[in-house]
């Protein structure tokens, strides 16, 4: 793609709309999100001037991807909208040809990472189900694994144990019948997550499923990955490796610039914190800082996972009373969910803390 976008400038002047969105997703991909926020408004300008509307929703929808990853989370959900409106009048089979993937599924699948950090986790449950839905019906190979993938991280995202390795075994099947190896490396990192019930070595099962996916070249997602490793590491009291996730999640978001996950790393880096005897302080100052970048991104999700454990401090240093109404205003910002594991634990804090 970057062979033709080069060719295309040469003998044109002004690369077409296919040469540059492919050289827009390999950028991506590798993580490289401010030459794919340079990309997004070229694909945008493209698309405007020719009045095509597969490719305005294309580059509604890369505009959009790439909010997502630098943490803009309003302006994800309105551009993937848009894309999505625009998919929706597009046949299944012109989206595949010119772009791929159907990109109806792959709005969807978005939509739901995004709505689930906005806090809206019965939505995202309900766009990662129509995803997958569609997927079926539309029977494209590549398109399924992406919403396979996807449905197992927002489960991931919402603690659900089971679903996700439901979800993760059936990805990895379907990768082994397909022969996608990133996406069976997504899903060998996802089962290692679930635990011992599913793996026999969950770490070692997290760190080869990532070493597959970044043997591919990609680096889109690290930090998260790293960060989920790292709290892993933890777990197991396996500090050395812990904190060398840590540093390279760190050194990652620097380089990348994808700060969608940085409130969680800045939590995580908390856990690590509260692991060495007398580190209240510099707990509470990782957790404050993880509450304040989640609530600059409007991540009301991000924002609960901090405020818990930071409730939970308070309440061992004598401050209980402050621990407590912090995690019910927050309790007070959700308007539905309240079924899913996040906000129980919310719910079982307040009567603890009564």
């Amino acid at each position: 793609f970057a062979r033709a976008h080069q060719l295309a400038v040469e003998l044109t002047q002004a690369p077409p709309f296919l040469p540059l969105w492919g050289t827009a997703m390999g950028a991506v991909v590798r993580g490289d999100f401010v030459r794919y926020k340079q990309l997004g408004r070229q694909l945008r300008a493209h698309a405007e001037s020719s009045g095509d509307g597969l490719q305005q929703a294309a580059a509604y929808w890369a505009l959009g991807q790439g909010a997502f990853h630098r943490g803009d989370l309003h302006d994800a959900y309105r551009l993937l909208e848009m894309a999505l409106r625009g998919f929706d009048r597009i046949e299944h089979a012109a989206q595949v040809v010119q772009l791929g993937v159907n990109c109806q599924i792959f709005s969807f699948s978005y939509l739901s990472h995004v709505q689930w950090c906005l806090g809206n986790l019965d939505r995202a449950e309900t766009l990662s189900r129509t995803a997958l839905a569609l997927s079926t019906d539309l029977d494209h190979a590549f398109s399924s694994a992406l919403a396979i993938a996807y449905a197992a991280t927002l489960n991931v995202l919402l603690g659900s144990v089971t679903a996700a390795a439901q979800l993760a075994t059936q990805l990895s099947d379907w990768c082994h019948e397909k022969g996608f190896a990133y996406y069976l490396g997504w899903s060998r990192f996802v089962r290692g997550w679930c635990g011992g019930d599913y793996v026999a070595d969950p770490l070692a099962e997290m760190s080869a499923g990532l070493a597959s996916m970044r043997a591919s070249g990609a680096r889109l997602r690290l930090v998260f990955y790293q960060t989920l490793l790292a709290e892993g590491y933890a777990r197991a009291q396996r500090m050395p490796e812990a904190t060398l996730c840590l540093e390279a999640a760190h050194g990652e978001m620097a380089r990348t610039r994808e700060r969608c996950w940085e409130a969680e790393l800045v939590r995580v880096s908390g856990t690590l914190a509260s692991l060495t005897p007398n580190e209240s302080q510099q707990q509470e100052r990782y957790l404050t800082r993880a509450i304040a970048i989640a609530r600059s991104q409007g991540a009301l999700s991000w924002e609960l996972r901090a405020t818990l454990p930071l409730a939970r401090l308070l309440a061992k240093d004598g401050r209980r009373t402050e621990g407590r109404q912090m995690v019910s205003d927050l309790y007070g910002r959700f308007s539905e969910g309240f079924e899913q594991i996040a906000l129980q634990e919310a719910a079982d804090l307040l009567s603890e803390m009564r």
